[in-house]
C-alpha cells in the first residue's frame, strides 16, 4: 500500500518475475529467482533496474553488480516449528550509508 501499487500484489510463483504498476512512479518488479541457475538467466529477464523497484527472492549470488545501492533482507526461521523469526535488514551502497536499520524478531 505504501508504494501505491495498482491492483493486488501477487507472487510470481509460476513465472519468474511479475511487474506491478504504480501510480506516477517506477514499477515494482517482484522476481522469484530460486529457479534461476545463473546470473545469465537473470539477465535474460531484461529488467530495467535503474527505472524500477526490484524485490528479488532467493537472489543471493545472482545479483552482484546489478546496482550500486541495495537492501539485503534475511529472514531466519530456526525450524518450521520454532518461533520467533529473526529479520535482518542491511543497507549497501551510498544511498544507505548512515541509515540505521534495525534487526527485529517477529512471532
Amino acid at each position: 500500500a505504501a508504494l501505491a501499487v495498482r491492483g493486488t500484489v501477487t507472487s510470481p510463483t509460476f513465472g519468474l518475475a511479475r511487474t506491478h504498476r504504480r501510480v506516477d512512479a517506477p514499477p515494482l518488479v517482484h522476481v522469484d529467482a530460486y529457479r534461476l541457475g545463473s546470473a545469465v538467466e537473470l539477465d535474460d529477464l531484461d529488467i530495467d533496474y535503474a527505472a524500477s523497484i526490484v524485490v528479488m527472492e532467493w537472489g543471493a549470488g545472482l545479483t552482484d553488480g546489478l546496482t550500486d545501492s541495495w537492501l539485503t533482507v534475511d529472514i531466519e526461521r530456526p525450524s518450521a516449528e520454532v518461533e520467533p523469526r529473526t529479520v535482518r535488514i542491511e543497507g549497501h551502497g551510498e544511498r544507505w550509508a548512515g541509515v540505521e536499520l534495525l534487526d527485529a524478531a517477529r512471532d
